[in-house]
């Protein structure tokens, strides 16, 4: 799935977002499902599929319409200002409760069905919200990956929703590969 993640497009935007989500995989402890509220149903189809190669057929303005419903729908309240824009100074006193979920029911899910709408886009679309909603899923996860790293004690995975030790199978196995171009 990385190589298909990397392979979406070659915005530096798009390849910031996973690089950023591989990050958080790396160093998260919690697992855990998103809020499904406003969620599109073609994640949902997609979360049910036993085809999870096959990107779904959607229509880009649509769908992001439908996308961005979600996800603001499951944003923390503090995030949206009064003119519905987004607000990029996390209160300390945040822990992200409700996007703090790692593996494959959490924040890949969103950076995935994010990837349909991305790869969806014509020369025709515009592609200013896109492109946005991709640098504001960064951010997300950054903010995130902030918080795990000021927490972080090697504990294992756990569940947030019943605070236990996880034994579940993980289907997301995420390496960071790091590499550097010498001159």
């Amino acid at each position: 799935m990385l190589d298909y993640l990397r392979g979406v497009s070659k915005e530096s935007a798009w390849q910031n977002l996973i690089t950023s989500l591989l990050k958080f995989e790396m160093e998260n402890t919690i697992t855990g499902n998103l809020p499904t509220t406003s969620r599109p149903e073609a994640i949902a189809a997609w979360i049910k599929s036993k085809k999870k190669d096959i990107q779904p057929k959607i229509k880009a303005d649509e769908y992001g319409s439908s996308f961005m419903a979600w996800w603001l729908a499951i944003q923390p309240k503090w995030r949206l200002a009064d003119d519905s824009s987004f607000v990029y100074s996390t209160p300390a006193d945040e822990d992200w409760r409700f996007l703090h979920k790692g593996g494959s029911s959490g924040l890949y899910i969103v950076v995935v069905a994010l990837s349909w709408w991305v790869k969806t886009l014509t020369a025709d679309d515009c592609h200013i919200r896109v492109w946005t909603t991709v640098r504001d899923v960064t951010w997300v996860i950054d903010e995130i990956y902030k918080k795990v790293k000021t927490t972080s004690s090697g504990k294992k995975r756990r569940n947030e929703e019943t605070e236990q030790p996880s034994n579940a199978k993980r289907f997301v196995t995420i390496k960071l590969v790091i590499c550097r171009n010498i001159t």
